[in-house]
């Protein structure tokens, strides 16, 4: 039997084109519409928002593919992800066309860089957002010794 869960997030309008958006942890977060919509571009806009949840989501479920496929993730000393969604018109109007996550690791060792890069090789990394999403990812992963940084 499986357990469904919830997650939430309130919009509050504050005026014209901008927002907040508010978490249950306290959390609040100004939001506008994309700067090239007329919109603010010191706030985040949905867009951003949608490419943060696909670069945290990638993330953390590849580390802990990798980590419960054995990957030396104590090594690991730096993690770093960028995504980058490109969006534009489609058939039924304005559609995302891809997200490209770049993530890098540094590890202590050449050791540890050649196992973590058999792991991430020989492991599938799906995440809920961008199954749910069904927008093309992809995923590009470097890793790095850290003397070498």
């Amino acid at each position: 039997m499986s357990k469904d869960y919830t997650c939430e997030a309130d919009y509050s309008w504050i005026e014209d084109k901008d927002g907040e958006v508010s978490f249950p942890n306290g959390t609040t977060l100004p939001v506008s519409i994309p700067g090239h919509f007329g919109g603010d571009d010191s706030k985040l806009d949905p867009e951003e928002l949608l490419a943060g949840a696909v670069n945290s989501c990638i993330s953390v479920t590849m580390l802990g593919v990798l980590r419960r496929a054995g990957a030396p993730i104590d090594a690991v000393v730096d993690y770093q992800a960028r995504a980058e969604g490109s969006y534009g018109k489609g058939e039924s109007g304005l559609e995302f066309k891809e997200f490209v996550v770049v993530a890098e690791f540094v590890v202590e060792d050449e050791s540890a860089a050649g196992e973590l890069r058999t792991k991430i090789e020989s492991n599938e990394i799906e995440c809920l957002v961008t199954e749910t999403l069904n927008v093309p990812t992809r995923l590009e992963t470097t890793v790095q010794i850290q003397e070498q940084v």
